[in-house]
């Protein structure tokens, strides 16, 4: 098993003991093994978690790296207080993958310790690390860097940048002139694909220009309506998609796409 160093905890306020880990924790997962981390956690005894945590708090935080990298798990359920004394959040496991202390063998979780910061918050510290874990085995590089990915969606970003204007009116006006007047339904030009009924909202047929907007002036041009109707089509997203999926640029002609289709 791999040396672990040792770490000086940090008081958790007036009256903390400051030689004193106060928590020790297993790593849990409930046996899917996700690789986006999702169904991983930490399992406490029920004796630490009377004694050292307060469901006031609502979440637990735990700095998993220096300097300020953070998991946390919400402690407010019922089932945590009752029986089940594991708190499980996707930031737990996504870090359990990427430093190698997750798929353990059956039976062999790792440890850790907690050292308080105060309040909710602890520091976690590796106590056992079984030598069936990743970090503890000399892996192919390969198979190294599947456990190392992580990803990371959702945080709330301002994005800059220019686009091409599109005339909504025109493309609701075209929609209108497409629309069947019985059925009320707009019917792809390429593969005949119609919505299936009023299951779903609005309309999933889609304009496309055969005239490349990018193609148009700085400031734009002007679309007499005469002109629009002969040179827009509706497409189903599928079409859509591969009617711009000419493989050396540009877009497929209505009749090219068809034909790929084995429609026409």
């Amino acid at each position: 098993m791999r040396n672990l160093q040792q770490f000086s905890p940090t008081c958790c306020g007036a009256g903390g003991n400051h030689n004193q880990f106060i928590m020790v924790v297993t790593a849990w997962n409930r046996g899917q093994h996700l690789k986006t981390g999702g169904g991983y956690g930490f399992r406490f005894s029920s004796r630490d978690r009377d004694q050292y945590l307060n469901r006031a708090w609502r979440t637990v935080r735990f700095l998993v790296e220096e300097p300020d990298t953070w998991a946390e798990a919400n402690i407010d359920k019922d089932c945590f207080w009752d029986d089940k004394t594991t708190l499980v959040n996707r930031s737990i496991g996504s870090w359990l993958l990427r430093k190698g202390y997750a798929r353990w063998a059956k039976n062999e979780p790792p440890t850790f310790r907690l050292l308080p910061l105060g309040e909710n918050r602890f520091r976690v510290v590796p106590e056992h690390l079984p030598d069936s874990l990743p970090c503890q085995r000399h892996l192919p590089q390969r198979e190294w860097e599947e456990f190392q990915k992580a990803f990371f969606e959702g945080r709330l970003m301002e994005v800059r940048q220019e686009i091409r204007q599109r005339c909504q009116r025109l493309i609701e006006q075209l929609k209108e002139y497409f629309r069947d007047e019985t059925t009320g339904l707009i019917e792809c030009a390429a593969c005949s694909w119609k919505k299936p009924g009023n299951h779903f909202r609005g309309d999933i047929v889609q304009m496309h220009h055969h005239q490349p907007v990018y193609e148009a002036p700085v400031d734009g041009r002007i679309i007499r309506w005469e002109d629009a109707v002969e040179t827009f089509s509706p497409l189903c997203p599928t079409c859509h998609s591969l009617i711009h999926a000419k493989p050396n640029g540009g877009c497929y002609e209505l009749d090219e796409l068809r034909r790929l289709l084995a429609i026409d």
